[in-house]
């Protein structure tokens, strides 16, 4: 019987089995780097060199998924409110805001304790410090507090350790003394923050700021009944609330109205019986781009008298009528005045054809401009330091103002405005020149004063 035959072992390895193992390797290790032959045919560990000879392939990295889930909210969110609060915060709160503190101790620890629980961008912390100061709370390092001493942090708990790193406090020289002697008034404050502060000092003129104003306030008051700071005086900061809600719907229609004002009707008046608007209407508008030229709000004389014409036939009274636009102004004043009434004709004149006729061939203007009116009185602007005055009788008679429909549906019983009125023979009048602009809750608030006599007792 023949032997059996060995063959020979081969001397140097086959690439080609390392390759097919070095595959199966990376697919069992990474099953997202699996597709690429390239890297699948290299050998794994044995020390012999491919017959390709390239280097070593780079492993590519997983991408990372982003966990979704939900952030911490900041605070502002709509209908936000604190949750639950555990007991031994509420057992804390019961010391902290007791009715027996003075008022000025418990709204100072509110505030600290509102801020740290509430995310701030630049522009709400600029509102918010900006209500504080109104309401007279001073920003800043508290004076004489001496700082922190870490020496003495552990003999302190936790209300003396925040009346020291407080940043917002009450002067007490300037609020006038203790409690008896400080008026508290939510209400007042949030009236003159929203109403004067926001519009017409910050010069806030966007609707998205405006109500974040208004949202910080509201936020803010929210808080200090939920945590029930100053229990005495929750029928006003309701009160003051109620002003939030105001704000939130007059301070959007005063916004709209600032660049409808006066009014087309008033601007042809205003341009034919010399008025604000007289000689602003160039005759050509060759200085003007074509596109443009349909959306200027001014008039020529020929456009204006059109326009003044066309309104009085449609309507005018009889005498009216008669005296056509040749009538005259017989006095004109710059007046503060409040609305008493608003007539906001019917939708459907709209679609009258000739609801338009009103205006000269003007494509901007078309089916806009079907004529309501308003009612307004004199008024005095209120001022919180001053009783006052009783206008003269003669001034108070109801000045009735024609305006178009665009413009009526967005004015509101109790609106302040600040305007030259004009007044023609037959009684028609026209307004131009609107320089104020105001919500029905208008108070021109101002920054309480630093008392001047603590530093004459330094000197």
């Amino acid at each position: 019987m023949a032997p059996s035959v060995v063959p020979p072992q081969p001397t140097v390895e086959d690439s080609r089995e390392d390759a097919a193992a070095g595959m199966q390797n990376q697919d069992a290790a990474d099953d997202a780097a699996s597709g690429d032959e390239a890297e699948a045919q290299q050998p794994k560990g044995n020390g012999v060199q491919t017959p390709t000879g390239g280097a070593p392939p780079k492993k590519k990295k997983k991408k990372r998924t982003r966990k979704i889930g939900h952030t911490k909210p900041s605070g502002w969110e709509e209908y936000c409110v604190d949750g639950p609060l555990p007991l031994s915060v509420v057992q804390e709160e019961l010391e902290l805001y007791s009715p027996k503190k003075p008022f000025i101790a418990r709204i100072e620890l509110c505030i600290q304790r509102y801020k740290a629980k509430r995310k701030w961008d630049t522009l709400r912390l600029q509102m918010f410090t900006n209500y504080l100061t109104l309401g007279g709370v001073s920003s800043g390092q508290k004076q004489f507090s001496g700082g922190l001493d870490p020496k003495k942090i552990d003999e302190m708990d936790a209300e003396d350790i925040a009346a020291i790193t407080a940043t917002e406090f009450i002067n007490v020289g300037q609020a006038g003394g203790d409690d008896d002697e400080w008026d508290v008034d939510f209400e007042l404050v949030a009236r003159g923050f929203l109403s004067y502060k926001v519009p017409h000092v910050m010069g806030i003129s966007k609707e998205k700021e405006l109500m974040t104003a208004v949202n910080i306030v509201r936020n803010f008051l929210n808080y200090v009944i939920a945590h029930n700071v100053a229990p005495e005086y929750e029928a006003n900061i309701r009160a003051a609330l109620k002003i939030c809600d105001l704000a939130e719907q007059e301070l959007v229609l005063c916004l709209n109205l600032t660049t409808r004002l006066p009014g087309t009707f008033n601007t042809a008046c205003s341009t034919i019986y010399q008025g604000h608007y007289q000689n602003l209407g160039d005759e050509d508008m060759s200085w003007m781009p074509e596109e443009e030229r349909h959306r200027s709000i001014f008039f020529t004389r020929e456009e204006a008298t059109s326009l003044v014409e066309t309104a009085l036939k449609k309507r005018g009274t009889p005498e009216q009528q008669a005296l056509g636009v040749g009538r005259k102004v017989v006095k004109r004043h710059f007046l503060s005045v409040q609305v008493i009434e608003v007539y906001n004709p019917p939708s459907e004149w709209v679609q009258d054809k000739d609801a338009d006729k009103t205006l000269p061939e003007n494509k901007y203007y078309q089916k806009t401009q079907t004529l309501g009116w308003i009612k307004v009185k004199p008024w005095v602007p209120e001022d919180p330091y001053v009783i006052p005055e009783e206008l003269p009788l003669d001034q108070l008679d109801e000045i009735t103002i024609w305006l178009e429909k665009t413009v009526v549906q967005w004015c509101f019983v109790g609106m302040k405005m600040a305007t030259k009125i004009h007044w023609f023979e037959d009684g028609l009048v026209f307004m131009d020149d609107v320089t104020g602009l105001y919500t029905s809750f208008y108070l021109p608030l101002e920054n309480p004063k630093e008392d001047e006599g603590d530093d004459d007792e330094f000197a």
